[in-house]
């Protein structure tokens, strides 16, 4: 869906809400629907409509850059899986502290975000992986891009959703400048 096709659906459904809505409101409301929708996806039973594989650079036991400057889509708190290209799956913990710690399982490579970057220890709690580049599996923010003209990423079966939720936005941004 382009951009004016996607403004276009948008007026469209406000019109039979019996509402009439500006262009320049519906295209800025577009960005927030995109997150708003990638937020709701990533809460619900088909949260892997959104999925990606993202390829993350690590060095001495971090990610090269914060996940959010890297992968700007990207909702790292969304992190399903982690691979190694050598070591295969790793083993997610709760807070990067929970890395100092040697594990009693004997997984090869443990992780934690925090901060917006990854970080990662060998179960003895002070070994770093080795530098590589890992496979990080989660949820995007569908974005439009300007060059193609259209959506990228946003599933035929979520178009009317995003359109209401744009509409949703767009009428309260509307009341708001009204009141």
């Amino acid at each position: 869906m382009t951009e004016d096709e996607f403004v276009e659906r948008v007026r469209r459904y406000g019109r039979e809400q019996g509402s009439t809505l500006g262009d320049g409101d519906i295209a800025a409301a577009g960005p927030l629907a995109r997150a708003e929708l990638a937020r709701r996806v990533a809460d619900g039973s088909d949260f892997f409509l959104l999925q990606r594989d993202y390829t993350v650079p690590i060095v001495s036991g971090v990610s090269s850059s914060a996940l959010g400057v890297l992968f700007p889509n990207m909702l790292s708190w969304t992190v399903a899986r982690v691979t190694h290209p050598t070591h295969g799956k790793l083993s997610l913990v709760p807070h990067r502290s929970d890395l100092d710690h040697p594990k009693r399982s004997q997984a090869v490579y443990y992780g934690a975000i925090e901060n917006d970057l990854f970080y990662g220890r060998h179960p003895d709690g002070v070994s770093l992986p080795d530098d590589a580049s890992l496979t990080v599996q989660a949820n995007c923010t569908p974005v439009f891009d300007p060059v193609t003209g259209s959506d990228m990423g946003v599933p035929p079966s979520k178009t009317d959703d995003l359109v209401r939720i744009a509409f949703e936005l767009t009428e309260r941004g509307a009341e708001a400048g009204a009141g």
